[in-house]
């Protein structure tokens, strides 16, 4: 998520929206390897877009370490180590919001009966990529995100939620942004930050 994010130049306005400064931001300490090493990434995005970014991402600041090693230990076992490393972090603030682009490891994590207390201490605090593709959208349109995640269109969600097609109508935009919040919210068990209650996680009849 931070790779499109910086990409697309939306990271200081994404964290205003969420409440936080860009300088409150913060990191994994694997996240610079893998945007320079990362053979996914350079499929995906390319390398032009990845040197271009990566002087941005190592200038963010890296999280501290988690200080309930008890719960990390036990998330490490639902999700894979950087997901839970955050999860961890997050689930000790009450004030600290974790964006994620793992779905798969939110639902994991919704699924855990040894993660419990997590998913309690993590309520509606973990955004997902379509709860800030539909601020964006809401805000800007449809087109013009587009066009703003347009060096990282090799996203496979991007691809389909920001075709040329959908992104013409942003009503269309959106109502494909919806179907795949309601399609992660049905399994996560209330984690997900919603940025619209009265739209969002609602399914129709």
């Amino acid at each position: 998520m931070l790779v499109l994010l910086v990409a697309s130049g939306k990271l200081e306005q994404v964290a205003a929206h969420l409440g936080y400064e860009a300088n409150q931001v913060r990191r994994l300490p694997a996240a610079i390897h893998q945007v320079r090493k990362s053979r996914t990434f350079r499929n995906n995005y390319g390398e032009a877009v990845l040197k271009e970014i990566a002087p941005i991402i190592e200038g963010i600041s890296e999280v501290d370490p988690p200080e309930d090693v008890d719960m990390l230990d036990t998330l490490s076992e639902v999700v894979d180590e950087g997901e839970a490393l955050l999860m961890a972090i997050a689930a000790a603030s009450k004030s600290t919001l974790l964006v994620s682009g793992d779905k798969r490891a939110v639902a994991d994590l919704a699924g855990s009966k040894d993660a419990e207390l997590c998913v309690q201490d993590l309520q509606g605090r973990i955004v997902t990529l379509e709860a800030v593709l539909w601020v964006l959208v809401n805000e800007h349109g449809g087109e013009a995100t587009r066009a703003d995640f347009a060096p990282v269109m090799g996203h496979k969600t991007l691809r389909i939620v920001l075709s040329a097609h959908a992104a013409a109508s942003t009503q269309r935009c959106l109502d494909g942004i919806r179907s795949y919040f309601n399609d992660a919210a049905r399994t996560a068990q209330g984690l997900l930050f919603n940025p619209s209650p009265d739209v969002l996680g609602v399914d129709d009849d």
